[in-house]
């Protein structure tokens, strides 16, 4: 199933909004919303059942955005520049106080460029970065249809504002997680590629 431009249109509306969307991803259905809107982070966490002490990456529109969120040293710079757009996310240091603290974990944030249309989309579109966490409850097997997403929120006392439909997607591992530890690259998760 293709998401619409009036689709896409009315996603970046509500996300404007402090709006909460189910968006398909290069690796699994994700949940997003503005990421500098902290109320509407918070929503995303009650839907999502999941603490306040467990960050969530963003996806940004690229390395302009990217400068805008964090401090990239140059090694993970060149990494993100070889692997995005793709299920690459880089902790870096936080550079920017507008972003959600929910976002961030000790001071770092997670940031990628993902290769999936929709998602792209809708980062450009808000012109900011946007949380992007798996679209299930916390702990429990990432969705790849809508239907998946939809009934593992169906007795959620809070409910997303929309859903994009793109289709079945391919079971794929989520985003490689990578930093800069002491000089050396540290892979925090494994993803469908190596480095």
């Amino acid at each position: 199933m293709k998401t619409t431009k009036a689709q896409l249109e009315e996603a970046v509306a509500l996300l404007k909004q402090g709006g909460v969307v189910v968006f398909p991803t290069e690796t699994s259905y994700g949940i997003a919303c503005d990421a500098t809107n902290h109320l509407a982070v918070e929503r995303v966490m009650r839907i999502k059942q999941r603490s306040g002490d467990l960050p969530m990456a963003l996806i940004i529109s690229g390395m302009d955005m990217a400068r805008w969120c964090g401090i990239l040293d140059p090694e993970l710079e060149a990494l993100a520049k070889r692997h995005w757009p793709g299920p690459l996310t880089v902790v870096v240091p936080e550079a920017n106080e507008a972003l959600s603290p929910l976002c961030l974990r000790q001071g770092t944030v997670g940031l990628r460029v993902s290769s999936h249309p929709v998602a792209h989309a809708l980062v450009e579109g808000l012109a900011r970065p946007i949380v992007a966490t798996s679209a299930n409850i916390h702990g429990k097997p990432a969705a790849y249809t809508v239907q998946e997403v939809q009934e593992q929120f169906a007795h959620q006392a809070e409910q997303p504002d929309l859903y994009l439909d793109g289709g079945t997607l391919e079971p794929l591992p989520p985003s490689m997680i990578i930093e800069l530890v002491n000089g050396e690259v540290v892979v925090h998760r494994q993803g469908s590629f190596k480095l």
